[in-house]
Formats: C-alpha cells, sequence, structure tokens
C-alpha cells in the first residue's frame, strides 16, 4: 500500500541521535508514513542502531551507500520515495508527538502546492529558541514570493530555505526533476526550494513548532568544508532575484534587499581570502565582473570602505585589492590585541 508521507532522513555518523530521531517519528499517532534512511557511509554505530530498529518496523526502508553528501543522500531518498507528500528530518532533530498529526490534518483541510510552518531550535546548552514564520494562511505563490523576502534577509532565521519546516508534493518534485545541487556544500537546501517555488501555484503558512532543530552538530553530517564558496552564495541570491523578477514579484524593496546581499558576499570574497594572492585576486575579479547584479549592487554602498573597494573591483585593480585586502587583515589583527 502507498504511504501517503515519505520521510527522507540522511544520516552521516549520528549514532549519538539517530535512535531518539527515529523513536520521535515511530511514537507519532499518525502512522501513514515511510521512512527513508539512507546511511551516508557512517563510520561510527548508526547504521548498526538503525538496522536494529528497522528488523522491527518495516516503515522503514534503510540504503547505506559511500559517503558522497548530503545533498546526494538527500536526492537518493527523493527517488526511493513512493509517498504522495515528502518530508526531510534530519538524522540529529526530533519531533515532538502529535507533530505530524498536526501537519497532515492541514493538509487533509485543505490544499496546496506547499505547506510551511516554525521550528524549534535547540542549542547546547539546553536553552531553545522558537521560529515562527510572519505569514500565516493561504498565499499564491506570487504574494508569497512577494512577502518572504523580507524576512529572509532582514531577520536571517533562514525559515524558507531551511530543510525541515516543509511539506512538498513528490509528483512536482518528479515532473520538473527537482533535486539538490550536489556541488553546494552551503546553502543547497536554500537553492533546492527556490526550485521548488518556481513550480508552486500557492503555499499555506501555519504556526506548528513541534520539530527540534538541534543547533551545534553540522560538521558531523557530511564532509567538512574547508572553504566558502562566496560565488555559489552570489548565485542563489541571483536565482532568488531572477526568480521574482519571471514571477512578476519583485518589488523594488525586494531588489534592494537581495543586491544588498549580493553586495555583501562580494566584498566577503575579499575580506575571507585565503591565501591572499593575485591568482586568486584575478579569479575573484573574472566571477564577480561576469555577474551584471554584482556591479549593479556596488550602487548602493555607503562606508567610504566600501566604496574604495567597489571601485577597485569595477577597475580590475588587482595589485590595489591585494594591498587592501593584506592591510585589512592587519588592523584586523591589531583589533584582537
Amino acid at each position: 500500500m502507498t504511504p501517503t508521507l515519505s520521510i527522507i532522513i540522511p544520516v552521516y555518523n549520528k549514532e549519538q541521535y539517530i535512535v531518539r530521531c527515529l523513536s520521535s517519528i515511530l511514537e507519532q499517532s499518525y502512522s501513514d508514513f515511510e521512512i527513508i534512511v539512507i546511511n551516508d557511509g557512517s563510520k561510527d554505530f548508526s547504521g548498526s542502531l538503525i538496522e536494529g530498529i528497522a528488523r522491527y518496523e518495516k516503515r522503514i526502508h534503510y540504503y547505506k551507500f559511500e559517503n558522497a553528501g548530503v545533498s546526494v543522500a538527500r536526492n537518493r531518498g527523493i527517488a526511493l520515495a513512493k509517498g504522495t507528500y515528502i518530508m526531510f528530518i534530519d538524522a540529529d532533530d526530533w519531533i515532538d508527538k502529535g507533530y505530524l498529526k498536526n501537519i497532515m490534518n492541514k493538509v487533509e483541510k485543505s490544499s496546496a502546492d506547499l505547506y510551511i510552518w516554525g521550528i524549534t531550535k535547540d542549542f547546547e546548552d539546553r536553552t531553545h529558541r522558537v521560529w515562527l514564520p510572519y505569514m500565516c494562511g493561504y498565499y499564491s505563490v506570487i504574494d508569497f514570493l512577494r512577502n518572504f523576502i523580507q524576512e529572509q534577509y532582514e531577520s536571517h532565521r533562514g525559515l524558507y530555505g531551511y530543510i525541515s519546516n516543509k511539506l512538498l508534493k513528490r509528483d512536482i518534485v518528479e515532473k520538473w526533476n527537482i533535486r539538490f545541487k550536489e556541488t553546494l556544500k552551503l546553502m543547497e537546501d536554500y537553492d533546492f526550494f527556490l526550485t521548488y517555488y518556481e513550480y508552486c501555484k500557492d503555499v499555506i503558512l501555519f504556526d506548528e513548532i513541534g520539530y527540534h532543530y538541534v543547533a551545534g552538530t553540522e560538521f558531523s553530517s557530511g564532509k567538512r568544508i574547508k572553504k566558502t564558496d562566496f560565488i555559489s552564495i552570489i548565485d542563489i541570491h541571483r536565482k532568488c532575484l531572477n526568480l521574482l523578477k519571471n514571477k512578476n514579484a519583485l518589488t523594488s524593496q525586494n531588489e534592494n534587499m537581495l543586491l544588498s546581499a549580493i553586495k555583501n558576499i562580494a566584498f566577503a570574497v575579499f575580506w575571507e581570502m585565503t591565501p591572499i594572492c593575485r591568482k586568486e585576486i584575478k579569479e575573484a575579479l573574472k566571477n564577480l565582473l561576469s555577474r551584471p547584479e554584482v556591479l549593479k549592487s556596488f550602487n548602493e554602498t555607503n562606508s567610504q570602505k566600501e566604496k574604495l573597494l567597489a571601485k577597485m573591483i569595477t577597475q580590475k585593480n588587482e595589485w590595489g585589492l591585494f594591498w587592501f585586502t593584506h592591510c585589512w587583515r592587519i588592523y584586523l589583527k591589531l583589533r584582537r590585541l
């Protein structure tokens, strides 16, 4: 029998958390689901623990692969899913009793291509923070896109990019072959949902907060990020900008917020450059100047420092950028003394 809901869980070295995660799902009063667990090459006892639980629970479908990263693991889960709807839960997170019933009750009483709700963020010191969407109720995708930017880019809570607070229709994912971009190491979830938003007609938002996002375990979920790919992050914000344009949902306020984000990341390419060398600077200039949104974002520079940096980037002043970045690094070291 085909389940209504497919829950996809990627796992990499989560022996401390996986039993709690699976138990919190299996104890739900709502039961019309399958759990697809993708073991992404764990080197600890995660696999043994999952196998032990799956032996007595037919709703768990367990698969083991060589380590390839969380995006590959999630894509494998999508390919294996059979439910009408797809939900993602991370292996170090857990859900409250009644959580799935509350979510699926919303689905039964309404019809939308996407459901979004809140999360509870749990910290290592046992404190927690509740994040709820500012929006609530039914929205056409155009109205949703017009309104979500302010919250996403001003509050920096990232609710509209999180993987864990959304319910998707599997037929939309399959029809348009929506997958996680496997080359991305940061913001791959936001990139995924920007693609999904493109094919939505409507969205329902509500105030459920039964999902517990456990902070501080990020680096045990796959390959470590050795270097931030700022150009890829800029491209994700450009993708958002183009999505709003294509959907006639771009306002002057939204555009300014997106351009400000692009500008700050373009500057971070040089602030965070390691090592500082002309070869890296030359490559950065090539990438930045080939993206017209970057040049447009410089119109909003405020401080003299930003104006000087923007001018050197625009003029391809490699030596100026080399010495400017070196001096900035020395200044930061002196400040810390």
